[in-house]
């Protein structure tokens, strides 16, 4: 219980969002919500060591052979959902990274554009803007990339 509570933990303290049931969705990770979630995963946890104690008190070699793979099996099972909660919530991290990139492209377009309606606009900035297009398109959205392309070519 206490490798299994240590390596969620770890887990928990590398990532930057965690699926929330209670909310039904993935949550920023703060300290209390990464203790809220360590606690509902020991909870979680329990009857499977008060069942672990149980077969261990037993006095039959049958029993504690019943004991050892039902501790395996469990330890496989708590392994491979680690594991996958891990994949799911890296995953989901990469696409908000992707996301947040396209927003900060938009937003610097709209910004020369509101500085082109002023007259405050320069042929240096819309040549940034388009090499900052050429870095993220091969992790954009080719449709975006090409009505920021559009927009961009207006103003040069």
């Amino acid at each position: 219980l206490a490798e299994n509570l240590e390596d969620y933990r770890a887990r928990l303290d590398a990532r930057e969002f965690a699926w929330d049931t209670a909310a039904g969705a993935l949550v920023p990770l703060d300290a209390a919500v990464r203790n809220r979630l360590l606690e509902e995963a020991c909870t979680a946890m329990e009857p499977g060591l008060i069942a672990s104690l149980a077969g261990a008190a037993a006095s039959t070699e049958e029993e504690a052979l019943r004991l050892h793979r039902r501790s395996a099996r469990l330890r496989s099972e708590c392994g491979a959902l680690l594991d996958r909660k891990t994949e799911f919530t890296q995953t989901h991290q990469e696409r908000a990274m992707e996301l947040r990139r396209e927003v900060m492209l938009f937003e610097a377009v709209e910004y020369l554009e509101l500085q082109a309606a002023r007259g405050d606009v320069s042929v240096t900035q819309v040549r940034s803007a388009l090499h900052m297009l050429e870095v993220a398109a091969p992790v954009a959205p080719a449709d975006a990339l090409q009505r920021l392309h559009e927009r961009l070519t207006a103003l040069a």
